[in-house]
């Protein structure tokens, strides 16, 4: 299930900063913005003030100001693994993962940031791909973005947002396809089995050397689909290798495909990404990366990949978890508007609450979400000024939206509207992952969701939609009721309304 907002990730490679802005929620997602800003500084002790410049400055160039911030880290730093745990359930499967990976290792897993996705399930066991991280790594980008204004409320891999965008150019991908992702400082190998990553590497072919000598890069493929089958349990085999982000010629081509024993595609992932051609454009011929005016290989793909993949949109791995759980998760208090198919908005649950209407694409919708987010800020904060009446041009809230951040920032440096059960709430974006994973796009239409205060410091979750496929509804709830966010209260209550079949559940948090 996709979720409609305006996400931003950031990714650090080499000696400066990116950041993608993306609309996510249609079809294909949306490249608003794409900045670059290089690390200025001449000795160690100058570079954290240098990585706060360069990243100021992309902010300060930013027209369309993002929901949420993302990061989007090098998976070549990466611990993973391929693991079967003699468990079904996502609880159980989660709980035995570090016990399953620790004898794997040689370090000890204390100080390891721990994700995995799945890859199958059978009778008694699942087959996960598990991926970890030191925790200092991770700890240290995430101080050093907070510390330029920047809160960074998750963290995926950069091969999680190049397979978003790949699987965005397919419309019900099946099979087992292979892709060879091309970077300037490396190159990826990822498989994906139907939607799912199920396995990648990171090889040592940068762009300049797959170019010079495609020989060697065929070689490297060919080793590493060889260990790939290797690993593989499943039935199919690899029907055809994607490559990305290079241009051979002929001659290059058919060197590279030699020795090869299947099919090779030849794909631009921008193809993948509407607005990709004008957002990049704008940074052509500047004196950032080669100066050349040329894009260097999957330069923004991975950033924005993993924004799109924020919002349930392909493959997405949670590493701002345990520890880095971010400690206050409506930091901000800015409400996330997942527009278009759905507006997700956030604002002090301690007292309004937080919800995610659907409307659709016209005006009078529109203006009803506005009016929406103009009478939660009112009630939120009755006593402020400029709550007295709804400023003029509100289109869609987006003035209310301004007025809620700024007097959350208010609220926040004096810490009187903050409370202990906040800090206690699940985050924003692990609720939306769940869902968005649990759904089945095509089958199920999410129209409301709604995370409230009830007795006892517990909090209500209320899910209402459309079933549009009933086994796929029926699988999804079944997924649910094995939850480690929430606990269904009972079954979904369901109702029929000129031949459409409708529903309504809830879960206690």
């Amino acid at each position: 299930m996709k979720l409609s907002s305006r996400v931003g990730a950031f990714e650090i490679a080499g000696n400066e900063v990116r950041l993608a802005v993306v609309q996510t929620g249609g079809a294909q997602p949306t490249l608003l913005e794409w900045h670059v800003a290089a690390l200025a500084y001449d000795t160690v002790e100058e570079l954290a003030e240098a990585f706060m410049a360069a990243v100021q400055k992309i902010l300060a160039e930013v027209k369309a100001r993002p929901a949420l911030f993302v990061l989007c880290i090098n998976s070549a730093n990466m611990v993973v693994r391929t693991l079967t745990v003699p468990f079904r359930g996502h609880a159980r499967v989660t709980a035995a993962v570090p016990v399953e990976l620790e004898p794997t290792l040689a370090f000890p897993i204390d100080d390891l940031i721990i994700d995995h996705t799945v890859i199958k399930e059978a009778p008694g066991e699942t087959t996960v791909l598990v991926v970890a991280i030191k925790q200092s790594i991770l700890e240290d980008q995430i101080s050093e973005f907070a510390a330029a204004g920047v809160n960074i409320e998750g963290i995926n891999l950069d091969v999680a947002g190049l397979s978003t965008l790949w699987l965005a150019g397919r419309r019900k991908p099946a099979g087992l396809h292979a892709q060879l992702h091309i970077r300037d400082d490396g190159a990826i190998f990822a498989a994906i089995h139907g939607r799912k990553l199920v396995y990648f590497r990171h090889l040592a072919a940068t762009a300049e050397r797959a170019i010079s000598d495609p020989r060697a890069l065929s070689r490297d493929a060919r080793n590493t689909l060889r260990a790939f089958a290797t690993s593989w349990s499943g039935e199919e085999a690899v029907e055809d290798l994607t490559v990305t982000g290079i241009e051979f010629d002929s001659v290059s081509r058919e060197e590279f495909e030699d020795g090869l024993n299947v099919p090779v595609v030849y794909a631009n992932l921008a193809k993948n990404v509407r607005g990709a051609e004008k957002a990049v454009a704008r940074l052509v011929g500047v004196a950032v990366g080669d100066g050349t005016g040329l894009e260097p290989p999957n330069r923004w793909e991975a950033a924005a990949g993993a924004a799109a993949a924020a919002a349930g949109s392909g493959v997405f791995f949670e590493l701002r978890k345990g520890p880095l759980a971010p400690a206050n998760v409506f930091a901000g208090m800015r409400p996330r508007l997942l527009g278009s198919a759905a507006m997700l908005f956030v604002t002090l649950a301690g007292i309004a609450g937080y919800c995610a209407a659907q409307y659709q694409n016209n005006i009078a919708e529109t203006e009803r979400i506005g009016a929406e987010i103009w009478s939660i800020y009112a009630a939120t904060f009755p006593d402020a000024e400029d709550a007295k009446e709804r400023p003029e041009g509100d289109v869609g809230g987006q003035l209310s939206m301004e007025l809620l951040e700024a007097r959350q920032k208010e609220a926040e440096e004096s810490a009187s509207r903050l409370s202990a059960e906040m800090l206690a709430r699940p985050p924003l974006l692990a609720i939306i992952k769940e869902l968005a994973d649990t759904f089945p796009s095509g089958k199920v239409v999410l129209s409301q969701i709604q995370v409230r205060d009830a007795r006892g410091g517990s909090q209500s979750l209320v899910v209402e939609g459309e079933i549009v496929d009933t086994a796929g509804f029926n699988e999804a709830v079944d997924k649910l009721k094995q939850s480690a966010t929430f606990k269904l209260d009972d079954d979904p209550t369901l109702a029929t309304k000129e031949g459409k079949t409708f529903f309504r559940m809830q879960a206690t948090i």
